[in-house]
């Protein structure tokens, strides 16, 4: 688990047109009934202060716990060694999540891929 605060969702949100508010409140109902989500995808490097997370995959997710309070994210963490590799790979794991799984891509999200 990560601290919700902690989470950079930047890459996770350029790959859509904005978020879907829908889903963001319907992931946030079934926390505050006690569901278990699948954990956010995030790619880590070292940072001056300590580690940086950017998010790949799970930014309604991480909306959600945003919008109900919670203090954590569960989190699936990658480990990189400088902040250009992280970035290449969440950049490539954010574009293939959303059209391998979630909320189908719009056109407005694909237009937003091919601006990023």
């Amino acid at each position: 688990e990560l601290p919700v605060p902690e989470v950079d969702p930047s890459i996770a949100f350029a790959v859509r047109s904005g978020e879907d508010r829908e889903t963001i409140k319907r992931y946030a109902d079934a926390y505050r009934d006690g569901a278990k989500l699948p954990a956010v995808d995030v790619y880590s490097y070292p940072g001056p202060s300590g580690p940086v997370y950017l998010l790949a995959d799970g930014y309604s997710r991480l909306q959600a716990r945003t919008d109900c309070d919670l203090p954590t994210v569960p989190a699936l963490v990658r480990l990189c060694k400088t902040k250009e590799a992280a970035e290449k790979w969440a950049w490539e794991h954010a574009y293939r999540a959303n059209v391998e799984h979630g909320r189908p891509r719009s056109d407005k999200d694909l237009h937003a891929v091919l601006i990023n």
